[in-house]
């Protein structure tokens, strides 16, 4: 993990690490890993929160590499990033191990 964690630079590893760090984000994540995916408003029910909520948190994870997103008959789906980094991919394992 250390090795992982110096190739990486200051702001990817800061804009990694914040997007993990908000409990209902870990929800997402995990909630994505289970059902697959998802729209907005199934994952906003799912973790209890707003739309607006799960949309702001969802835009994190996805400008951190988490997740990825689709419009599909007026629907923003949303399912974990199949080309994600090696750093996000070995986080997202950790994430899915420790639900």
């Amino acid at each position: 993990m250390a090795n992982l964690i110096s190739r990486m630079d200051n702001l990817q590893l800061e804009i990694i690490l914040k997007a993990i760090s908000y409990s209902k984000r870990l929800q997402i994540i995990r909630h994505l890993i289970k059902y697959g995916e998802c729209d907005i408003e199934r994952i906003a029910r799912s973790i209890k929160v707003p739309y607006d909520t799960a949309f702001r948190n969802l835009s994190i994870l996805r400008g951190a590499g988490f997740i990825v997103s689709r419009t599909s008959s007026a629907r923003i789906l949303f399912k974990i990033n199949p080309l994600a980094s090696s750093e996000v991919k070995i986080l997202i394992k950790i994430i899915s191990n420790h639900a």
